[in-house]
């Protein structure tokens, strides 16, 4: 329990809250997966890399769909079995699959 509130005190010290998040961040890696603090450091910026990836896939994903969309009713309207509700979903989802997968390996592959 003194560890704890040591650890209160010392978070409390730190006048930037930006820096407060990123050292409570650092101290909740250390007690959860035993790490010191050098390495729990770099397992953040891993973390943070990949949530920006994530990101970057998302809105890839979202703009491929939006730009299906007048694709997918164009086809709507020239064809009977693209009006079928069952049709409709699984391709937008599998557009936006295919975009959200390139757009997490393109940072990797280009950047």
């Amino acid at each position: 329990m003194e560890q704890k509130l040591s650890q209160d005190r010392y978070l409390r010290d730190i006048g930037d809250p930006a820096a407060r998040a990123r050292e409570n961040a650092i101290k909740r890696i250390q007690a959860s997966y035993g790490y010191d603090h050098e390495n729990a450091e770099k397992v953040l910026e891993i973390m943070r890399v990949r949530q920006v990836e994530q990101l970057w896939g998302l809105a890839c994903g979202a703009l491929a769909t939006y730009k299906w969309m007048p694709i997918q009713q164009g086809m709507e309207a020239s064809s009977a079995i693209m009006r079928k509700r069952w049709m409709r979903y699984p391709m937008v989802a599998g557009v936006f699959g295919a975009a959200y997968f390139c757009g997490l390996q393109l940072p990797v592959r280009f950047f």
